[in-house]
C-alpha cells in the first residue's frame, strides 16, 4: 500500500470505555483526535468480499484490524482467487474471525454469504481494495449507542489512488424518493446498519453486480428508512485500473437504469413526471460535460455538434449555469489548458 502516513487507530482503553479516533493520512487530511465515551461496545461484523485482490487485500484487512475495536467480527469471503490472496488472509490468523475461498456467483452473493455467517449487531461490508480510516468503528459504535432509534448511518469517504488523495464532500441526504433515484448519494464503505434492518428487509439483490449497494439503499428508503449522517470520514475508497468503478462505468449506468425503472413503478404520477424531467436535465448536463472534455482534447467541431444536439433537445439548458458556461467555452473555443 502506497499511502504515506496511514496509521492504525491510537490507544483503546476498554476498561474505561474511552477510545481515541487518532489521525489518518497524516500531513494530508488530519482527522483530529476525537474521543468517545462508549458505555457498551456492540459487536460489529465487517464482511470483506474479495477475488484476486492479493495486491490490496492485506492493506484492507490491516485497516480493519488496526481499529483495535474490542467487539470486532471480520469475515473474509474469497471467490477462489488464483493469486496469493489466501496466503495473505491466512497470515492474519485468528484476527480474521472466519474466512473461506471458493467459487461464488459474484460480489453480491459473496457478501450475502458473509452476512449469513455474521453474528454482529452492526453490519457493513468493505471491499478488499478499500480501507477503513482509523477510529471509524469507534465512531460508529458511539453514534449507534447515543442514537438508539437510528437504524443505519453513512459518512463521507476519501477517494485515493496513484497520486490522488481527495476527500469527498459531506453527502447530502436526499429529501425524497425521487432524488434518491437520480444518483447514488452516499459512500458504500462508509455506511453501516443494524442487524434488525438487514433481517427485516433482506440481503443484497444478487441480480446486481455493480449497483448492488445503490439498490440496497433505495430499497431501504422506499420502505421509509433513511440514514443518519456522521460528518467524520470513515473510509477510503481506492481507484485503480482494475476496479469496477474505473474499468466498467457503463455497467453501472445500465444497472442503475434497471433499478430506477423497478422503483419508479411505485411512485405516484406526479413523482414519476418529476423523475423524468430530472433525468432529462441530468443527461443534458452530462452531455455538456462530455462536450467540454472534447473541447479540451482539441476536438472543437465535435464539441460544437454535441452542444447543438443537446440544446435542440433541451433549449432551457442555455439558461442554466452549467449550460451557459459550457456553451460559451465551446463557441469561443476556451480550452482550459491552451
Amino acid at each position: 500500500m502506497n499511502l504515506t502516513g496511514f496509521r492504525g487507530a491510537s490507544g483503546l482503553e476498554s476498561r474505561s470505555g474511552t477510545v481515541c479516533a487518532g489521525r489518518g493520512l497524516s500531513g494530508t487530511m488530519p482527522l483530529g483526535a476525537m474521543q468517545y465515551q462508549i458505555d457498551r461496545f456492540p459487536k460489529i461484523s465487517v464482511v470483506m468480499p474479495s477475488y484476486n485482490q492479493g495486491e490490496y487485500v492485506r492493506a484492507a484487512i490491516q485497516s480493519v484490524v488496526d481499529q483495535r475495536y474490542p467487539e470486532l467480527e471480520l469475515i473474509v469471503i474469497d471467490g477462489g482467487s488464483g493469486d496469493d490472496s489466501v496466503a495473505v488472509i491466512e497470515s492474519f490468523g485468528a484476527l480474521v474471525s472466519y474466512w473461506e475461498s471458493e467459487r461464488d456467483r459474484g460480489q453480491a452473493h459473496a457478501i450475502n454469504k458473509g452476512f449469513a455467517k455474521s453474528t454482529g449487531e452492526i453490519l457493513c461490508w468493505l471491499n478488499s481494495d478499500d480501507l477503513l480510516l482509523p477510529g471509524s468503528l469507534n465512531a460508529v459504535a458511539h453514534h449507534f449507542g447515543t442514537h438508539p432509534d437510528d437504524r443505519w448511518l453513512t459518512a463521507p469517504s476519501l477517494r485515493f489512488g496513484e497520486g490522488l488523495h481527495m476527500l469527498d464532500g459531506v453527502p447530502k441526504i436526499p429529501a425524497d424518493k425521487v432524488r434518491w433515484l437520480l444518483r447514488c448519494p452516499i459512500a458504500q464503505p462508509s455506511t453501516f446498519w443494524r442487524r434488525n434492518l438487514y433481517e427485516q428487509f433482506g440481503g443484497l439483490d444478487e441480480s446486481y453486480d455493480h449497483a448492488l449497494d445503490y439498490e440496497f439503499w433505495v430499497r431501504l428508503v422506499f420502505v421509509g428508512e433513511k440514514p443518519s449522517l456522521i460528518k467524520r470520514p470513515l473510509s477510503a475508497f481506492r481507484l485503480h485500473d482494475a476496479s469496477k468503478t474505473v474499468s466498467q462505468p457503463a455497467r453501472f449506468l445500465e444497472e442503475e437504469a434497471r433499478m430506477r425503472k423497478k422503483y419508479a413503478d411505485s411512485l405516484c404520477p406526479a413523482e414519476r413526471a418529476r423523475l423524468e424531467r430530472s433525468l432529462r436535465a441530468m443527461a443534458a448536463e452530462d452531455g455538456l460535460t462530455e462536450a467540454v472534455a472534447l473541447l479540451e482534447e482539441g476536438r472543437q467541431d465535435e464539441a460544437r455538434k454535441q452542444v447543438c444536439r443537446l440544446l435542440s433537445k433541451s433549449p432551457r439548458m442555455a439558461f442554466t449555469r452549467i449550460g451557459a458556461a459550457s456553451l460559451y467555452r465551446v463557441i469561443m473555443n476556451k480550452r482550459r489548458y491552451s
